[in-house]
């Protein structure tokens, strides 16, 4: 995984790679009828998220959701769709430019939660608490409206669930989406 200076630009090409597998799994998800359009929901953690915030950029109405945990590199695309939602650690800042102002959250319905976790915690391995905080922000990001100044949701959107991970010297994997029961 490259590193130092430009950072963006350098992962660009493994960002595309795992978006590429990505959308395979989806793709095959539909052709087998698991999975529809409008109920992909796409879940990343650091490079993962980097991934999955390039998927949102480039097919924005192919996905339900993206949520992300800690990207740092990929900017968030200023859409109303697919409803964006990011957990972000204490001790890692994104880089410039890469979240979306107040005032964009605001507009296009975009959720940014802060959480007093570390980084490399944001994963099944960390205390319960910890993950509780991280699931209450996921079900609070699948609640918002998908416009603004509309009632939130009662329930969350029914579907499969595409998780995208990566840690630091990884190229990001998908793991096994799941149709809902």
């Amino acid at each position: 995984m490259p590193n130092g200076a430009n950072l963006a630009e350098k992962r660009r090409p493994y960002w595309r790679r795992g978006a590429d597998d990505v959308r395979f799994v989806i793709a095959r998800l539909r052709d087998q009828r698991i999975a529809r359009q409008d109920r992909v929901v796409v879940v990343g953690h650091s490079h993962g998220g980097d991934i999955a915030m390039l998927l949102a950029s480039e097919e924005p109405r192919a996905l339900a959701a993206v949520f992300t945990l800690d990207n740092r590199r990929m900017p968030f695309p200023r859409l109303r769709r697919p409803q964006l939602c990011s957990v972000r650690s204490s001790d890692m800042p994104a880089d410039p430019g890469v979240l979306p102002t107040a005032e964009e959250q605001s507009s296009l319905g975009i959720v940014v939660v802060r959480l007093d976790i570390r980084h490399d915690d944001m994963s099944d391995a960390a205390p319960a608490s910890q993950q509780a905080l991280m699931v209450a922000a996921l079900d609070r990001c699948l609640m918002q409206p998908k416009t603004p100044g509309r009632p939130p949701r009662t329930n969350p959107p029914e579907g499969p669930l595409g998780a995208v991970s990566g840690a630091p010297g990884q190229a990001g994997r998908c793991a096994a989406l799941r149709p809902s029961s």
